[in-house]
């Protein structure tokens, strides 16, 4: 609400080298109002802040970005979505808000990053992803002819061998109090490889010693929001492997990782378990309200535990019509929240089947989504089975949340009420997103170009 109030702490350092990745990495994703309320929170942090002394109504931060409370909040998320921001809050007469802040990753670790590889590339297109690599790529000005003479440690300070195999205490205590708590990666859990099966896929290829190890994190990420399995992986990664040195380009990988789901379609490539068209049956048997409830979701839970978030939008979307395919609006949306890392995969599947049959579109609300998973959190969701029962007490309105807005609104009788937000009051409906006949007819055109191009490159 406007006048609770937040502050800001800081949790990591943050360094000029910092400022211009998120100028150059993060604005695109982030948008102008998410990036001036990032740069805003860290005017206004301070190093050792007191609760009782600095914290300020959300009116100030309003007043200087211009926005109102629901825009605030859409920049918030994005901000939280990218690990930029941690929210904590706490009620006691009133609710406070406090907002840690955490430094961008370096550049080296986004772009080994492929949720956030990917996230960027679709914002910006090829040319100008390529432009941003190489403005942060480094230029070593050493050459094979030259000899390091550079001297050790050792050589040129002289310590006393006991204290440094037991260091004063001040020195021990300083190790754990100047610690960052650093900036974590979006990471999407749901498949662990086995990596020493991986190697031995890769045995006969030319790839270079250690590559698997040094990017373990980004292929684990690849691997778990596409729902690779090792030998899919490992013939992806063969793909991308460069024929004279054996290393592994990262940016073609994830390309082509996308490439190829968007021209299978959810085929039994990515079927992971089943057939795909057991996997589009029985999609499609989860949006059909005429079937028994209990049945339905039984069917349904089933799926969702085994298929990743990626593979079940793909086979609801063909569920409805062979002919649909999740929009890039869509992955988006899913990727933004499987970065958050709150909800495990099959829970994000319970809340895409819960998204799409209660849309008359037939696509996935990033509003909606977010709504939602505040709310789920909110009631302490974790698994599968507690987002259903979460869903059938929404429709009995029996959450806790709107019982307590229930309880709320018959206790502020005589009292001063802040305007409430619509997707903050209880009968709040998400709005269904609708296309205009000139919007469609554009999207057509460009679906007969897509055609058109495919035919040409099998001819």
């Amino acid at each position: 609400m406007p006048q609770d109030d937040y502050l800001a702490t800081q949790a990591t350092e943050y360094s000029d080298v910092d400022r211009r990745t998120l100028t150059y990495l993060y604005q695109p994703i982030l948008g102008p109002v998410a990036t001036a309320l990032y740069t805003s929170l860290w005017a206004e942090s301070k190093r050792h802040p007191v609760f009782s002394q600095d914290r300020h109504p959300h009116t100030r931060l309003m007043g200087m970005l211009g926005v109102g409370i629901d825009e605030l909040y859409d920049a918030r998320v994005r901000l939280e979505a990218l690990q930029l921001v941690q929210t904590f809050t706490q009620v006691d007469t009133a609710r406070h808000y406090v907002y840690e802040l955490h430094a961008p990753v370096a550049p080296s670790k986004f772009f080994a990053d492929d949720l956030l590889g990917i996230l960027l590339f679709d914002t910006v297109g090829e040319t100008r992803y390529d432009e941003l690599v190489h403005e942060f790529e480094l230029t070593p000005v050493r050459r094979p002819d030259m000899h390091n003479i550079s001297l050790a440690f050792s050589d040129v300070f002289d310590i006393v061998t006991a204290q440094a195999t037991t260091p004063p205490a001040t020195v021990s205590t300083s190790k754990s109090a100047v610690v960052s708590a650093g900036t974590a990666s979006p990471e999407i859990s749901g498949v662990q490889l086995d990596w020493e099966l991986l190697r031995n896929l890769l045995s006969n290829t030319n790839i270079q010693s250690g590559t698997l190890s040094q990017n373990q994190h980004a292929l684990q990420q690849l691997a778990g929001f596409y729902g690779l399995d090792e030998p899919t992986l490992a013939a992806q990664i063969g793909q991308a492997l460069d024929l004279l040195t054996g290393k592994l380009d990262m940016r073609l990988l994830r390309r082509n990782v996308e490439q190829q789901f968007e021209r299978v379609h959810g085929s039994h490539f990515w079927a992971r378990g089943s057939e795909a068209t057991a996997a589009t049956s029985a999609a499609a048997t989860a949006l059909q309200p005429s079937q028994p409830t209990d049945e339905r979701e039984q069917e349904m839970l089933a799926r969702a535990k085994s298929m990743t978030p990626r593979e079940f939008i793909n086979a609801a979307k063909q569920a409805q019509d062979s002919r649909m395919f999740a929009s890039r609006s869509e992955i988006k949306a899913l990727q933004h929240l499987a970065e958050r890392g709150i909800f495990s995969p099959a829970t994000i599947n319970v809340m895409v089947d819960y998204a799409l049959r209660t849309s008359d579109n037939g696509n996935v609300s990033a509003n909606f989504l977010d709504i939602l998973a505040n709310s789920w959190a909110a009631a302490g969701v974790h698994t599968p089975e507690q987002a259903l029962t979460q869903i059938h007490q929404y429709a009995a309105g029996n959450t806790k949340q709107q019982q307590r807005v229930q309880q709320r609104s018959g206790n502020r009788r005589g009292k001063r009420s802040e305007p409430v937000p619509e997707w903050a009051q209880q009968d709040y409906v998400a709005p269904k997103e609708k296309i205009s006949a000139d919007a469609q007819a554009k999207l057509n055109a460009q679906l007969q170009e897509l055609a058109r191009k495919r035919q040409q490159k099998k001819e």
